[in-house]
């Protein structure tokens, strides 16, 4: 079978005329120098890097994505991206699902790809199973410079032989639609031809990835008659039908090359982009790669709207970059339009300058540096600063001769005022920001407006980098821990968005670098600009291994795992990046130990620790637990932390009762020290004397020696109580020992020589000693205090007045008299019993009673006809 023809659609020619610093003039690219300015209107293609044209066609000074159809022809006789790989030992059944990556298969070497380059030319790849169940096959992979949506056809051919008498196999693998079979081999043919050609009419699209990959494998049936099956390809090839419908397109631009590039600003374009379509920009080194990421952010997956900021290339050795542009579309019947791109640096050392000219020649690239204007004001774009440099003063040129002025302001990015009413010549130092946009207001006479011919902003050199100091701790033990490091920077101020930390990891042997990770700074005064001592904090570093760490590093399911250094780092506000030494971390599980092994009572009650503690402990903690009866203790609380020896504390007690104290030390790497059992020290604390005696003052008279209802109490425990008679210090007598409650009230008896020496009806002061068990003594301190009592023994006299025996009138009027010469009446009850036949008696039933002594007149009303009698009870 003849193999098809392949013409390739050539879409421009690029005719380059360079002249030291400038474009020709009959270029539409032009070359401004002392503007820093390089703009390509797109008339022609003179700065275009042909080689990498793909699906563009130049139109009206403009590129669109290529509209012409055609047939674009793929082997391995050119260097493209397409691969090749061959498995010796494969299931006869091909296994339909996996893929397109097959299992052991091996890459073609150069020359293997070679030897199938060419049609005939007697050189071929040839490979046999080991097994006579298997059989080998070759699986081919094509990349496409066709945008998918633009492919109606796919051709593969494909000449060679094999031992089989069944013949070949040929399988695509299927991308996309439909569901039912993506991601699957499809079997296009089976033949035992040794030239093969496969023609994909029906949605060839879905037999192509996303990155334009075509897939295909050849495989024999298993041979009857050898005992290894064999394959052998001669040549191959990929032939594609395109109507034109290319959905996208893509070209380099030519270097741009600068006489003197300060300071590279930016790139711009200007096009057009319907809905479902998209321009997008890549900024290129010397050698035609894509600039990484690590300098201008975003770069790898490209701009899609402008400006590019290109100031991150200062410092790095850039004094030429090219560009890429990407058209896409998602309808292949609409086309994005890129009308003229341009790329913007400064010529001048520390200055960034805009200049506008009268020049007609070049007005065309007077609006690049400008945001916005109208007739009344102008805002440029954004200004940033390089590296290592800071603001220092701004200037500009301007014609007053019409009459008028203009006014000038800074402002930040989003358009916000930072300085107002600028002069020229006027320092900016004060500024606090990385970029700034300058703003001047027009103030016109009556006929025209003033000019500005320039406007500059010059920077001074910041050569000082952050500093650091205190990093902490250098030695750990838990499984995260918080690393500290103090951070300064004296000139432009610390940039503190910027704090970061970088981990390395011991890996079973192997050392792991984290990447730069965020580091926080959490005082309230840590701005952008601060020029004191600040703290940066790395946050819950893993220690040891976690299922976290395979976020930040490669573990390669190992456990192993320690960390082994940290580092920091810290821009300033001018971008010098400050670095800290690389801390070594030493790794340390091993608690240290202290023991209390001092105790002194103060005189003012409170209670002084001292402890002991081994000499890595970095602070020492003081726990207690606390117990009312030294049996059943509540949960540890901590008093106090001491940060350095002699470690000793003041205790002061907040309750009485039994505590219970150890120490904890801790060390430098976080090891605490376990707990003890029972503590090192266990006390008694009690600094509070018990309360005063609980009763009411009054006299109290006693008919006996027996006193009730007085309330003792402690905040602790009682453990003793005496009393005095008339607070004799020398005689204290007992009223009950070994309490231990903290509450008592019992009924207790004056000793019977006390008792026998009171005179009746005189009062007497009773004095109380009460002793806590911590032996705290309340004492009564006078009589004031004192519990009074007196001495009544007689009982009380009453009488009833002799009545009428027979009585048939109610009621009947009783008198009574109740009278005690010692101590008060407090109560006379009237009481009766009744007879029907003056014999028989009913029990004494109380009718009535009163609260005080005297005569007094009951009137009783009987309530059934007998006999009474009565009685009065009266209690003193």
């Amino acid at each position: 079978m003849a193999i098809k023809s392949f013409t390739k659609i050539v879409v421009a020619t690029v005719s380059l005329t360079l002249a030291t610093g400038f474009f020709a003039t009959n270029s539409s690219a032009q070359m401004y120098e002392d503007y820093g300015i390089f703009i390509d209107l797109l008339y022609d293609n003179s700065c275009i890097n042909s080689s990498s044209v793909e699906n563009c066609q130049l139109v009206n000074g403009s590129i669109m994505i290529l509209q012409t159809p055609g047939n674009f022809t793929y082997d391995f006789s050119t260097n493209n991206f397409s691969k090749a790989w061959c498995r010796n030992n494969a299931p006869v059944i091909f296994n339909p699902i996996v893929g397109p990556d097959i299992l052991l298969q091996q890459e073609f070497t150069m020359g293997m790809r070679e030897n199938i380059s060419y049609l005939g030319d007697g050189r071929r790849v040839i490979n046999h199973s080991t097994f006579e169940w298997l059989v080998p096959l070759h699986h081919f992979r094509f990349q496409l410079n066709v945008s998918r949506g633009a492919v109606d056809e796919i051709h593969f051919f494909w000449n060679g032989s094999c031992n089989s008498d069944d013949g070949i196999r040929v399988f695509a693998w299927r991308y996309l639609l439909p569901s039912t079979t993506a991601g699957w081999w499809t079997k296009l043919k089976s033949t035992n031809e040794t030239s093969v050609d496969v023609v994909i009419y029906t949605d060839p699209q879905s037999y192509i990835s996303d990155g334009n990959y075509i897939d295909f494998v050849v495989t024999p049936y298993r041979t009857d008659a050898y005992s290894r099956t064999c394959i052998s390809t001669d040549y191959v090839s990929l032939e594609i039908a395109a109507s034109g419908r290319a959905t996208r397109a893509k070209f380099d631009t030519l270097p741009v090359k600068p006489e003197s590039v300060w300071m590279w600003e930016c790139v711009t374009w200007n096009g057009s982009t319907p809905p479902g379509t998209s321009i997008k920009c890549q900024v290129l080194n010397e050698s035609g790669g894509v600039i990484g990421d690590e300098i201008i952010d975003g770069n790898e997956k490209g701009f899609t709207k402008p400006p590019v900021t290109l100031h991150p290339l200062f410092g790095n050795g850039y004094d030429q970059i090219s560009l890429r542009f990407h058209l896409e579309t998602n309808d292949p019947t609409v086309t994005p339009t890129l009308f003229y791109y341009a790329i913007l640096w400064q010529p001048l050392t520390s200055k960034w300058q805009d200049r506008f000219p009268v020049d007609p020649e070049v007005l065309e690239i007077t609006d690049l540096r400008i945001e916005n204007q109208t007739s009344d004001y102008l805002i440029s774009t954004p200004v940033y600063l390089p590296e290592s440099y800071w603001w220092d003063e701004f200037h500009a040129t301007v014609n007053l001769s019409e009459g008028g002025g203009i006014n000038f302001n800074i402002l930040d990015f989003s358009g916000r005022t930072l300085m107002s009413n600028v002069t020229p010549g006027d320092k900016i130092s004060s500024l606090c920001t990385r970029v700034i946009r300058l703003r001047a207001d027009f103030v016109a006479n009556e006929t025209e407006n003033p000019k500005l011919e320039e406007w500059t902003v010059t920077f001074k050199k910041d050569k000082w980098k952050p500093e650091f100091r205190n990093f902490y701790p250098t030695s750990v033990g838990q499984p995260t821990v918080d690393f500290t490091i103090q951070v300064k920077d004296s000139d432009s101020g610390l940039y503190p968005s910027s704090a970061s930390y970088r981990l390395v990891y011991n890996v079973n042997g192997s050392m792991r670098n984290s990447t730069w990770l965020s580091a926080s700074c959490f005082s309230e005064n840590c701005t952008d600009c601060i020029k004191e001592w600040q703290t940066l904090t790395a946050t819950d570093v893993s220690v040891f291994y976690s299922s976290e760490l395979s976020k930040i590093i490669e573990t390669e399911g190992e456990t192993n795992v320690t960390l082994y250094s940290i580092q920091f780092s810290i821009e300033d506000m001018a971008g010098n990046i400050g670095y800290s030494n690389v801390y070594k971390i030493k790794i340390d599980t091993t608690p240290p130990s202290s023991e209390i092994v001092e105790v002194v009572k103060e005189m003012d009650g409170n209670v002084t620790f001292h402890a002991e503690a081994t000499d890595d402990a970095q602070q020492v903690k003081l726990y207690y637990v606390f117990s009312f009866d030294n049996q059943t203790f509540q949960e540890p609380e901590m008093f106090g932390v001491d940060d350095n020896p002699p470690w000793e504390w003041s205790f002061e007690p907040v309750v009485s009762g039994y505590y219970r104290f150890y120490s904890i030390a801790v060390d430098s790497a976080g090891n605490s020290e376990t707990p003890p059992g029972t503590g090192d020290v266990t006390l008694l604390i009690d600094n509070i004397p018990p309360d005063k005696p609980d009763f009411t003052a009054t006299i109290y008279w006693l008919s006996s020696p027996n006193i009730c209802c007085i309330n003792f109490t402690d905040d602790f425990m009682v453990s003793k109580i005496e009393y005095s008679l008339n607070g004799n210090n020398y005689l204290w007598r007992e009223i009950a020992s070994d309490v231990d409650n903290g509450f008592y009230n019992k009924e207790w008896s004056l000793h019977e020589n006390d008792w026998g020496r009171m005179d009746e009806g005189e009062i007497y002061y009773i004095y109380f000693r009460v002793t806590d068990k911590a032996g705290n003594i309340y004492e009564t301190p006078g009589n004031n205090e004192a519990f009074q009592v007196a001495k009544d023994t007689t009982p009380p006299k009453a009488y009833i007045e002799k009545i009428l025996e027979w009585q048939w009138k109610t009621p009947l009027t009783i008198t009574s008299y109740a009278i005690d010469k010692q101590s008060n009446i407090t109560n006379v009850t009237l009481l009766y019993r009744h007879s029907l036949d003056n014999k028989s008696w009913s029990n004494w039933t109380v009718y009535g009673s009163v609260n005080e002594g005297g005569t007094y007149r009951w009137s009783f009303d009987a309530p059934q006809e007998g006999y009474y009698e009565f009685k009065v009870e009266v209690r003193n």
